[in-house]
């Protein structure tokens, strides 16, 4: 986040089930996730943001029951998002899509047919990383700069 901090105000919501947010309740979903991101800029008067996000991993299960976190994620895996071709050509604003050369999860086949659909959308792989090319051990100031980059071009 200091990278970004120089020249943007900068945010780091958690998520319900996610990092230290507290919940009477473990259920979640993705559309859970975009409608509170939409009360929380709403809450805070933002009218516009880029929107940086680092998948939904679960280091920190809601209440520390990890068993619920992995059913709850399992079920929103299964559930979304199932957008159309159609969905994704209507994406209307410039997106980056950022995963490590030796990603599992995120092979870049997929990237290339998801920017292949949405206008305006590019793709970086980080050369020798995984999955979690952001983090302290894998490239986080490569990750960083390509974002930055990325936001004064589409800014």
């Amino acid at each position: 986040m200091l990278d970004f901090q120089r020249k943007y105000e900068c945010y780091f919501p958690d998520f319900r089930g996610h990092g230290r947010t507290r919940s009477s309740s473990l259920v979640w979903s993705t559309p859970q996730h975009a409608d509170d991101i939409f009360a929380f800029m709403d809450q805070l008067q933002i009218p516009r943001a880029h929107l940086i996000g680092y998948g939904m991993g679960g280091f920190d299960a809601h209440q520390g029951n990890w068993q619920e976190f992995l059913r709850q994620k399992l079920k929103d895996w299964r559930t979304y998002p199932r957008l159309t071709d159609d969905q994704l050509r209507s994406i209307s604003c410039p997106a980056l899509f950022v995963a490590g050369e030796y990603d599992e999860l995120t092979p870049e086949e997929d990237l290339k047919r998801v920017t292949n659909l949405i206008p305006d959308s590019h793709y970086v792989i980080v050369p020798g990383e995984s999955h979690r090319p952001h983090m302290s051990r894998e490239n986080p100031s490569f990750v960083n700069d390509t974002i930055l980059d990325f936001l004064e071009m589409n800014s």
